[in-house]
């Protein structure tokens, strides 16, 4: 039996989270990582949370988008890449005038149970 495993983007879940666009690409059994595509519309946020599970990476496909990690503000523009690690707080926003694309990679797969919101500890 082939080990590869194909999604379609037809296939993936479409999940609306605030003003975020996310489809999640569910594998179906348990692999070390999961995929989505985040669609952040200009002026629309990511509240502050943090993955009490999952390292988090964020490539941006297109698009500019302001992420906070504690003091540090990080501008991700088209092939940036920004690895936010299990346990820390983070939020972010397009501050651009286009919608952003991000590609998020989390490892171990991502379960929303995994996530913590402030205002939810």
């Amino acid at each position: 039996m082939p080990k590869a495993i194909c999604i379609r983007r037809s296939e993936a879940k479409s999940l609306a989270f605030g003003e975020l666009q996310i489809w999640d690409y569910e594998p179906g059994r348990d692999l070390s990582s999961s995929l989505a595509l985040v669609q952040v519309k200009p002026g629309a946020a990511h509240g502050r949370a943090r993955s009490i599970r999952c390292d988090k990476y964020y490539y941006a496909l297109n698009g500019l988008v302001e992420f906070q990690l504690g003091e540090i503000e990080y501008w991700l523009g088209q092939g940036d890449l920004l690895i936010v690690p299990k346990g820390e707080w983070f939020d972010y926003r397009n501050g651009g005038n286009e919608t952003a694309t991000l590609l998020l990679m989390h490892t171990p797969p991502f379960t929303m149970d995994g996530e913590e919101f402030a205002g939810e500890e």
